[in-house]
């Protein structure tokens, strides 16, 4: 009987981990968006990305092309290229109390959207 239980509770478990990894996107979930640079550069990369893909959004390059290509996955190259920009300017510069999103503006003006 403790091994039925035990099987039972070891299969939940995998089955719901599997599902909450599943169900995420990569673009969803991002909290920077009022970040200063120090919690940019602590935060994790998926974090970041999912942040990125928000900012992306506000720009008519990229709701253009998610209408032309009909997903969102159309965008995350450019997000790529955004963090890695930001991650880039920011990095050991002693910006730390500035706010991320000025970054991520000049940053989408040097990607060129």
């Amino acid at each position: 009987m403790k091994f039925h239980i035990s099987f039972l509770l070891l299969v939940f478990i995998m089955t719901s981990s599997s599902t909450c990894i599943a169900g995420s996107h990569w673009y969803e979930n991002g909290t920077l968006h009022k970040a200063s640079v120090a919690e940019w550069n602590k935060a994790t990369y998926e974090n970041k990305l999912a942040t990125a893909a928000d900012w992306l959004l506000t720009t008519p390059q990229a709701k253009a092309k998610i209408q032309i290509d009909g997903s969102i996955d159309i965008l995350k190259p450019y997000a790529v290229k955004l963090v890695e920009c930001i991650n880039d300017a920011t990095s050991d510069k002693g910006y730390g109390k500035m706010s991320v999103v000025e970054w991520a503006s000049s940053c989408l003006m040097l990607i060129r959207w």
